[in-house]
């Protein structure tokens, strides 16, 4: 009985002539470099976001006024208690549910 030799399922050749087929001849890079345009814009206006709430929650947080540290105090403890996934859930379906909005745009729309 003569053993056969299992073959390659993808030679390094087919993978090359795959990959230049698909992302280079049909420009699917553009797609991809796309993606990653709106990757960092997202990143960015996060950071920036995030950090100017932060900083107001903070000075309010250390304000000798009552008036501001009681909202803040209440603001953190809410905030603390619930896990993001379901900040992020909350914020797509329940405020932004009768917009019409891509999910990448959905915490950068102004609410309220």
């Amino acid at each position: 009985m003569r053993r056969t030799t299992p073959r390659r399922v993808r030679s390094s050749t087919a993978w090359s002539s795959s990959f230049q087929s698909n992302i280079i001849h049909e420009q699917r890079y553009l797609l991809i470099w796309d993606g990653l345009k709106t990757t960092a814009l997202i990143s960015v206006l996060a950071t920036l976001v995030g950090t100017a709430l932060g900083a107001l929650v903070c000075y309010m947080r250390m304000s000798p006024l009552a008036l501001l540290r009681v909202p803040a105090r209440i603001y953190i403890s809410v905030l603390r208690g619930i896990p993001v996934v379901v900040l992020l859930m909350l914020t797509f379906y329940v405020i932004f549910a009768s917009v019409n909005i891509s999910p990448c745009w959905s915490p950068f729309w102004p609410s309220g």
